[in-house]
């Protein structure tokens, strides 16, 4: 209880029995495997609020890309809203695709600045990597929901006190997937299969598989130019969604999620000690 206690002094007091709840949008304190999901259970995520049977969340990491504004109008052409965790490097030299996100009503979220795997970083660096993004990315934030998805999925305890100490504890995170982690004989992840020369149909039937199976959740997938020539990613959505509107599924952006809406209003209070579990 010390460690926890002394950390938290200057935000909450402390006593001599348990912490007091301390709210922060940072949700997830232990754990390379926790985070927002929305399956529950999921193969890749037993936390978060589930969605109702049959709703999606798009997500799409790595970007921009050279065909974020295409796939952001088509999307948005259809009525579908996605998220896009994007890359500080890349975003820095495409604010044109962030304006173009933001106008068709896309949410931007944080994935750092550099990609690196925060587990090998010291506090600070972590930080940085979140907060030099953020400078990027800030404008064109929809109503300030800021969300953040750690690269790989990685997250530890030592990563959820560097940034709830700091400007950063404004973000709701770490955002996981439910589908589209892993690349098996039935399912899929895009940049896997395009390093695997899949076709964009190939790849698009075992998501859709995994989407059968799961039912509802975060779709992972990558808007950065991973897929040439045979797939590439926004040729595998234009290939799956179609489809699965003619199933009856539904779209959703990740900040409509229960558990992460409510964490932006900041009705989500968390106890530090004891992290909530689903």
């Amino acid at each position: 209880m010390l460690r926890v206690c002394v950390a938290l002094s200057f935000l909450a007091g402390c006593s001599s029995g348990d912490p007091e709840p301390v709210r922060s949008n940072w949700s997830f304190p232990e754990g390379n495997d926790l985070g927002h999901c929305a399956s529950n259970p999921s193969p890749e995520c037993a936390q978060g609020t589930p969605l109702e049977n049959q709703q999606l969340v798009l997500t799409f990491d790595d970007g921009p890309g050279s065909r974020t504004m295409e796939l952001s109008s088509w999307l948005a052409e259809r009525g579908i809203r996605a998220t896009f965790f994007v890359l500080g490097q890349d975003a820095a030299e495409h604010r044109d695709a962030l304006a173009r996100l933001s106008r068709d009503g896309h949410l931007i979220g944080n994935h750092t600045y550099d990609h690196f795997d925060l587990s090998t970083l010291r506090g600070a660096q972590v930080v940085l990597e979140v907060s030099t993004t953020d400078a990027i990315i800030a404008p064109w934030v929809n109503a300030d929901h800021f969300l953040f998805r750690a690269p790989y999925g990685r997250w530890s305890s030592a990563d959820y006190d560097a940034l709830e100490s700091s400007t950063m504890s404004k973000y709701v995170g770490p955002i996981r997937w439910d589908i589209g982690g892993e690349l098996t004989e039935k399912y899929a992840a895009d940049w896997d299969c395009w390093a695997h020369q899949m076709t964009a149909e190939e790849c698009g039937d075992r998501y859709i598989a995994q989407i059968h199976d799961v039912g509802r959740g975060f779709v992972l997938m990558h808007d950065q130019d991973y897929g040439t020539p045979r797939g590439n990613t926004v040729d595998m959505i234009e290939y799956m969604i179609p489809i699965l509107e003619a199933e009856g599924y539904a779209f959703v952006r990740a900040d409509e999620v229960p558990d992460i809406a409510a964490a932006i209003s900041g009705a989500g209070a968390v106890d530090r000690a004891r992290p909530r579990r689903r």
